[in-house]
């Protein structure tokens, strides 16, 4: 796609910006090609330890392969970067109650 060639152009001209990784996986995400998510996020995760949003997406994108307990770690990790983050805080309580921990 047209959006996947771009984000390639801005990975080769600035490989060392987190950012890119993660918007292309979210892209693969939207397009259901799994294999291609998880390393992705980690890169940008790599590039980018500090950065919340990239961590709360390997959460959500855990959440959705029904690795609960790795959903929980990921989003408690993004929320121990951003008490606030949104994605977080919803992967945090999505996870919890799969894994049948309601308090």
């Amino acid at each position: 796609t047209n959006a996947i060639l771009l984000i390639d152009k801005s990975i080769a001209l600035y490989p060392d910006a987190g950012f890119y990784y993660y918007f292309k996986a979210c892209i693969k995400l939207a397009s259901e090609k799994y294999s291609e998510v998880e390393p992705l996020l980690m890169t940008a995760i790599g590039i980018d330890p500090e950065e919340a949003d990239f961590r709360a997406k390997l959460g959500q994108f855990k959440l959705l392969k029904k690795d609960f307990e790795m959903a929980l770690h990921y989003a408690d990790e993004a929320l121990a970067l951003d008490p606030e983050n949104i994605l977080g805080l919803n992967i945090r309580s999505t996870a919890l109650m799969k894994l049948g921990r309601k308090e």
